[in-house]
């Protein structure tokens, strides 16, 4: 009896640790657009998966918090490197989905500024994707909304590329087959009437 209930509570000590070790070091990938589709999916799981000069579309399997804000940052800047290098093209656009994220703690919130202060000084345009509701409210009390701007928070990557696509044909003036896959309807933003401030005009940081 007593080895039964020291290998439950080593098998219980276990999974804590990894439980808390996935958290810190969460999964992160790569997206890439499933052909002929408007799904994305991890390219390396899914090696037809399209991904588009300029941009970087990424997400991160985890919430956003002080023990894993840095390491989701220094992810971040080896995928735009690494699409950098495998395309010769600088990267314009990283476009982070934000859906497995339910909350964000003022630590990875200050860690994302940080990140979106760094690619504008190096002209690199930060978009997010599918905030859940309690985070886009956190982006709008601590006015990180205001900072990226409404026009750059979407509700799903396929209408992040499509915008990102636009802008890059309109800068580039490139050839009409890189915007192959418009949706019918209309590109539409993350709704900037479902959130407001706190009233005041003043910011949470």
């Amino acid at each position: 009896l007593f080895g039964v209930q020291i290998g439950l509570l080593s098998a219980i000590i276990l999974s804590l640790l990894i439980t808390q070790y996935e958290s810190a070091y969460p999964h992160t990938a790569v997206l890439g657009r499933l052909p002929g589709s408007t799904v994305y999916r991890n390219i390396k799981q899914y090696s037809d998966a399209e991904q588009y000069p300029g941009m970087v579309i990424c997400r991160v399997d985890a919430s956003l918090y002080f023990a894993n804000s840095q390491y989701v940052r220094e992810k971040l800047q080896k995928y735009e490197t690494a699409a950098q290098a495998m395309t010769n093209v600088k990267v314009r656009y990283v476009i982070l989905d934000l859906s497995p994220n339910g909350n964000i703690d003022t630590t990875a919130l200050s860690s994302l500024q940080e990140l979106l202060n760094d690619y504008k000084a190096r002209g690199v345009t930060l978009c997010l994707c599918n905030p859940a509701k309690d985070v886009m409210e956190r982006f709008v009390t601590s006015c990180f909304v205001e900072k990226i701007g409404y026009e750059n928070i979407f509700v799903s990557e396929h209408q992040a590329v499509s915008a990102c696509l636009t802008k890059l044909a309109g800068a580039d003036q490139v050839a009409n087959n890189v915007l192959p896959f418009y949706c019918d309807d209309q590109l539409s933003i993350f709704p900037t009437d479902t959130f407001s401030d706190n009233g005041d005009g003043d910011c949470d940081v």
